[in-house]
């Protein structure tokens, strides 16, 4: 069975946490809230009441290009009001004017689609450390720093899956809005930092209203890979150990490879 939670904003997923108790009592002494961390569970809940911004997060970024030569940027329909002849509005400058093109009709215009929904899966297997996580988050702001530049709107979503004795967990949180200014400070915390996953995101599914998102952190707390990514533009998967992670540059290498594989199997698709 599969319970889903869906968070708008990450001050809405922090205000879930601090107002919810766990159906078995616990709360603090989960184990997840004793794990490694960057941050205390009150911390991490703080950080995310005011927003998520974490600037220490994005100190290190590295601007890098995108090759979006082979992006096709899918058209959509956009009303836009024209000056006519006749039409379901009058223009009255023009018709004082004594003008004949003194209305306004309402036309379908195709426009380009600049907005890329991006989904990160901010899980990782229980042995990578905090300074790798690190170096795939500030790879992950890069891009995504690249794509703004270019003129994309970015509509960003921190994803997590938990699955026990076949029961799962998933937990989608809106990071960025695609209408939002684009601060990479405002989502360091939620790509760069492991207390978003280990005391927020593992205490959505232990204080769930759902017995099966309690029940998919019990056990081995096993974490699950497989979160679906059909609706994203752009994924990045459940973090597992890989020597690119060690450094920022063989991060940012291999992150800027999957966005630009990712991007052109997109464009090929909707040509």
């Amino acid at each position: 069975m599969t319970a889903t939670h869906t968070f708008n904003s990450i001050y809405e997923l922090a205000e879930k946490i601090q107002t919810s108790t766990p159906a078995d009592g616990h709360d603090r002494d989960h184990p997840f809230a004793k794990a490694p961390s960057a941050m205390t569970t009150d911390e991490a809940l703080t950080t995310a009441q005011e927003g998520g911004r974490w600037a220490e997060g994005a100190k290190q970024i590295k601007p890098v290009e995108l090759d979006l030569s082979d992006v096709v940027a899918h058209d959509m329909e956009i009303p836009r009001i024209e000056p006519t002849v006749q039409g379901f509005r009058a223009n009255v400058p023009a018709y004082l004017a004594g003008s004949p093109v003194s209305m306004f009709k309402q036309e379908p215009t195709p426009m380009p689609n600049r907005l890329i929904k991006i989904g990160v899966q901010v899980a990782k297997q229980y042995d990578i450390s905090q300074a790798h996580t690190f170096n795939r988050g500030n790879a992950i702001l890069s891009v995504l720093g690249a794509l703004s530049a270019a003129g994309f709107s970015i509509e960003l979503w921190a994803l997590w899956s938990a699955k026990d004795m076949g029961n799962i967990c998933h937990v989608s949180t809106l990071i960025k809005d695609s209408t939002a200014h684009y601060s990479p400070d405002s989502i360091a915390f939620a790509l760069c930092n492991d207390a978003f996953q280990r005391r927020l995101m593992w205490r959505v599914a232990h204080q769930s209203e759902h017995e099966e998102a309690r029940d998919a952190v019990a056990g081995e707390f096993g974490t699950d890979r497989n979160f679906p990514v059909n609706d994203f533009d752009l994924s990045f998967p459940y973090m597992e150990p890989h020597r690119h992670w060690a450094n920022k540059d063989s991060a940012l290498k291999h992150i800027v490879e999957s966005t630009t594989d990712q991007l052109a199997t997109n464009a090929r698709a909707a040509a």
